[in-house]
């Protein structure tokens, strides 16, 4: 019968050969899945889209190239330059919000990695969840903010010239947030017509202050028509 130091020396070189060969696995493991082109995870995952998201990225095991980039979605919710590369990420901005629980499909139709390697066909289906924008997480809630610091209704050359008044009208603007959390430009106008004024010549005076308004706007070699204005009437 063997003593107990032979029989712990066998034990031990066994345990080092099965550990030599986990390792020798996990290297394999590992150098193959560098050189084989692939998709790595996508943020956010694809049970975890809000119908406010902005962005699904898309991140890949290699640098990435514009060459042959194709991507394609359904519903065609693209937004902005729709879909770009970012290093090893392909990014496809979303135009929001989506409809809550509807089916989305982006299809990376071709992908090329900087080594010559590509994929094709690529499939993500998600059905966005309602959240508010409070509850998104970071990135995704500083993207809309990004989105919406951006817009250009804050740069309109109307806005020069607002609030202003008349002893007819008040015009001022307001932001009413629209879709992909973006505000719009609207024109507030209190029309103050007296509460005498009633009727027929109720409708003549709105229509007199309206062009006014519209005279006001084109003052400064704008063109009223391009504005959405909500008229209000006020009773004094």
């Amino acid at each position: 019968m063997e003593n107990a130091p032979k029989l712990f020396n066998k034990r031990m070189k066994l345990a080092l050969v099965v550990l030599g060969l986990m390792i020798a696995a996990y290297v394999i493991y590992f150098a193959y899945g560098k050189l084989v082109f692939s998709v790595e995870y996508t943020n956010p995952p694809s049970n975890d889209v809000a119908t406010l998201t902005p962005f699904f990225d898309i991140y890949f095991n290699k640098t990435l190239t514009n060459k042959g980039l194709s991507v394609s979605m359904s519903p065609a919710d693209f937004y902005g330059k729709k879909y770009y590369i970012n290093g090893d990420s392909l990014i496809v901005s979303l135009s929001v919000p989506m409809q809550a629980r509807h089916k989305y499909t982006i299809t990376v139709n071709n992908v090329d990695a900087e080594d010559g390697q590509m994929l094709k066909n690529l499939v993500f289906t998600f059905y966005p969840t309602p959240k508010t924008m409070a509850q998104l997480p970071e990135d995704q809630s500083e993207a809309l903010t990004a989105r919406n610091e951006a817009s250009p209704v804050y740069k309109n050359p109307i806005l020069k010239h607002l609030p202003y008044s008349t002893i007819d009208f008040n015009l001022s603007a307001s932001f009413p947030t629209g879709k992909n959390d973006l505000p719009s430009l609207v024109l507030i106008a209190k029309l103050n017509i007296p509460a005498a004024v009633t009727g027929e010549l109720q409708q003549q005076t709105i229509s007199q202050y309206e062009q006014e308004i519209a005279s006001y706007i084109s003052s400064f070699d704008l063109n009223p028509a391009s504005y959405h204005i909500d008229y209000i009437v006020s009773n004094s």
